[in-house]
Parts: structure tokens; C-alpha cells; sequence
């Protein structure tokens, strides 16, 4: 029995999207994906084929030029009940005037998220721009860096989606369904 129960544990904690990779993973990309990896140097002429890397920085700077945003950070290939289709979310931001930024925390799992149908670009967390390749390290300094954890410490809230009116953080939710 006990046994059985490390077995499970085991198979609970490597199948959650909570570990979907340690690192980045983008040294697992094929020679193909790797292609479509980029370093942002500018938001302007976005191209869909291409997956930007960047830091909270340079999307904050970004947000300063925005009225209303939702930046939402994910995992490829989660399976929880709390991530919403990309597509919906596209929906959702449409519908409501948000301008959309998809920001994938890795690579591992790419092709969950390539293979969709999308009309927004992507984007991944630049390991590089904060020197680490642990995913929990950059996911926290990028997630900092957009105010996340001054916002959790005054409203006590957290979430995977974010909404900024301008640079400020003004919200965060688990989900898009009230």
C-alpha cells in the first residue's frame, strides 16, 4: 500500500501544471520550435509566428500605452479546470476592450499552445532577461515586476489573469467566469 501511495503521489505531482518544468525547457524545443523563439526588441509589427521573449519590464513599459489590458500567464498544456481555451480568452478580451498579452511561463508543452488557432501573438517569460532557468525564480521576478506581489499584499487576492488600466495592476481573478 504504501508502495503504491508513492506511486501515486509521484504521477499526481509530474501530471500537474504546477510542474510543468523545472527550467524553461526550451532546450526540449526541436530545431523547428526553437526557430520560432525570439528576443523582443519592439511591440510594433507582431508577428503571429513568432513567440517574443520578454521581461515584466518591457511589458510594463508596453501597458503605459494602453487604456485597459489583460495579461494572462500560463502553462502550456494545463489541464486545470481553471485555464480557459486561448481562444475564449482572445473572446473574452475582444468582447470586454482589453488588449490581450499571452505569456507563457516555458516552452515545455509548446505544441498545446502552437497548435490552437489564435489572432494574438505570444509571448514567454525571458529566462535570459533574469539570468536563472528556473522557471519559479523568472515566473516570480516577471510576476513582481508587473506589480503582482504588491497587489496580493494589499488585497489579499491571486490569480492567473491580470487587468491593468494603463501600468497599474487593478485586478486579478482565477477566471474569466464570475
Amino acid at each position: 500500500m504504501k508502495r503504491f501511495s508513492i506511486l501515486f503521489f509521484s504521477f499526481f505531482i509530474f501530471s500537474s501544471c504546477g510542474i510543468n518544468g523545472i527550467t524553461n525547457d526550451f532546450d526540449e524545443l526541436s530545431d523547428s520550435e526553437k526557430m520560432m523563439v525570439t528576443q523582443l526588441s519592439s511591440f510594433n509589427n507582431l508577428n503571429n509566428d513568432l513567440i517574443y521573449e520578454i521581461s515584466g519590464s518591457q511589458l510594463l513599459e508596453e501597458l503605459k500605452s494602453k487604456d485597459k489590458s489583460l495579461v494572462y500567464i500560463f502553462a502550456n498544456g494545463c489541464s486545470s479546470n481553471l485555464q480557459n481555451y486561448l481562444d475564449q480568452i482572445e473572446y473574452y478580451a475582444e468582447e470586454y476592450g482589453y488588449n490581450l498579452y499571452l505569456v507563457m511561463s516555458g516552452f515545455s508543452r509548446l505544441e498545446a499552445t502552437t497548435s490552437q488557432s489564435l489572432n494574438s501573438p505570444l509571448f514567454a517569460i525571458s529566462a535570459e532577461q533574469y539570468e536563472t532557468k528556473k522557471s519559479r525564480k523568472y515566473l516570480n521576478a516577471f510576476r513582481k515586476d508587473l506589480g503582482y506581489d504588491d497587489f496580493v499584499s494589499e488585497h489579499g487576492r491571486h490569480g492567473a489573469y491580470m487587468f491593468f488600466e494603463g501600468d497599474s495592476l487593478v485586478d486579478l481573478k482565477y477566471s474569466l467566469i464570475p
